[in-house]
């Protein structure tokens, strides 16, 4: 098959990219469908994890969480009907996630280290002022001001089971559906400005030294260039292991 071979030469052949140069429309078609293919490759395990998490979100607030009501007001959030500090902690498949609703506390105020009992587990911690995430898979803390919020409201356990069930049911494939589309919108719109500008500066780099080769052509091979250093980029994601500039450095390496 045509793009499965153009995938499998743009990732080390470079007698074959430069072989490409007057190919602009096959280049541009291999563009779409391959940009197609990483979308997919980066954002599909995420929307997957999101959905199960919505369905465990569901379960654990019917099955574990008290029947409670929560008020914003100016001086922080209330919480009734639970007893605090509540603690829940879930362990399913190697990953512990623990939820902590301290609203009564008062002088020093809890933190996360308070509750954390391994340096992987993703906290929640629910203060009179605050919201802190700790991710254990980067080792940081997010902390959100209920004072942001900048309006008073109350809502109950039922208001976040009503609102999981709302987004768990058939609208989440629509969501995914649309999440999947903008994605890969954003993707080709930022691979096509990517491949545009690099390949000017590409084809500046030619006329200094005296080259031959069209800026055109340039654009063609960079469409195709841009196979492997997309791979690797979205393979570095998948792992949560960044590195700066490797994605260019390979693309120019390849063009």
């Amino acid at each position: 098959m045509w793009f499965l071979k153009s995938i499998y030469k743009s990732l080390y052949d470079f007698k074959w990219l430069r072989e490409q140069k007057s190919k602009t429309g096959k280049a541009f078609g291999y563009l779409f469908l391959f940009l197609l293919v990483a979308t997919l490759f980066n954002f599909v395990p995420l929307t997957v994890k999101v959905s199960s998490y919505l369905s465990q979100g569901e379960k654990i607030f019917q099955e574990s969480i008290p029947n409670f009501t929560a008020e914003f007001k100016k001086d922080g959030l209330t919480v009734k009907d639970m007893n605090q500090p509540f603690v829940h902690r879930i362990d399913d498949k190697g990953e512990s996630v623990v939820i902590v609703v301290d609203t009564v506390t008062t002088g020093t105020m809890p933190t996360i280290k308070d509750y954390r009992k391994s340096a992987d587990e993703l906290v929640f911690l629910v203060t009179k002022k605050e919201l802190s995430v700790y991710d254990g898979s980067q080792r940081k803390t997010e902390t959100y001001e209920f004072g942001d919020l900048g309006e008073e409201f109350t809502f109950s356990r039922s208001d976040i089971t009503n609102f999981i069930k709302k987004f768990g049911g058939p609208i989440r494939y629509l969501l995914i559906f649309l999440f999947l589309l903008f994605a890969y919108i954003f993707m080709v719109i930022g691979k096509i400005f990517y491949v545009l500008f690099w390949s000017l500066l590409v084809r500046l780099v030619v006329l200094i030294t005296k080259g031959t080769w069209k800026y055109q052509e340039v654009l063609t091979v960079s469409l195709f260039a841009i196979t492997l250093p997309t791979l690797v980029k979205a393979l570095l994601f998948n792992l949560d292991f960044p590195l700066p500039y490797v994605y260019t450095i390979i693309y120019l390496v390849l063009v």
